[in-house]
């Protein structure tokens, strides 16, 4: 006599989980001069799993330093990179001929 309950499977959960990115260095630094911080004056250095998970406060931003070259009291130049946002600059008077 066989058991009905011995020759049954049972399914397994095999949903897939998704990976965590590793954390990355970033620096909160400076987007506009308050008193004797400057533009650009690193506030703190943080380890972050993307950009997206601090949003920083007004007048300040967050910049990749993937080396870990930036620490408190630094300066941080962000790279220059165009968007067609800012790609498109006013010509001045002085080049028109106005």
């Amino acid at each position: 006599m066989t058991d009905a309950a011995s020759t049954t499977t049972t399914a397994t959960d095999q949903t897939a989980t998704p990976a965590v990115p590793a954390p990355q260095n970033y620096v909160l630094y400076r987007t506009a001069q308050l008193g004797w911080q400057q533009v650009g004056y690193v506030i703190m250095p943080m380890m972050l799993a993307s950009a997206d998970a601090y949003t920083p406060p007004a007048g300040m931003a967050l910049g990749l330093d993937a080396a870990g070259d930036y620490p408190a009291g630094s300066i941080y130049t962000p790279a220059t990179t165009q968007t067609a946002a800012t790609a498109t600059a006013e010509t001045p008077a002085s080049a028109t001929g106005t």
